[in-house]
């Protein structure tokens, strides 16, 4: 009975070190997934953060230069009269003869 209690306890000993180094092997998986997961987070969320700061004033010029191109007003609606005194009468013969 002291020989089998014995070997009792060496398997369980095994097992319980083999279950140790499960253990560390997934301690480990998870602290490197957490450095890769916060990496990719920083080349994701980085850019878009400066663009969110730093783009709007290089963008600015180019929008302003369209709005007055299309004669949008400066709160975003189009005048529609600048469209019309735009538009000369060589244009609309060619609209007609596309017709």
């Amino acid at each position: 009975m002291d020989e089998d209690l014995k070997q009792s306890l060496e398997k369980l000993t095994k097992l319980s070190e083999e279950n140790h180094q499960m253990l560390k092997s997934i301690k480990r998986h998870f602290i490197w997934q957490k450095i890769v997961s916060v990496f990719y987070f920083i080349i994701i969320v980085g850019p878009i953060i400066w663009a969110i700061f730093y783009l709007p004033p290089l963008i600015k010029p180019l929008i302003s230069q369209y709005q007055d191109l299309l004669g949008v007003n400066p709160t975003g609606q189009i005048n529609l009269q600048d469209i019309q005194k735009s538009i000369t009468p060589e244009m609309l013969n060619k609209l007609k003869m596309g017709q």
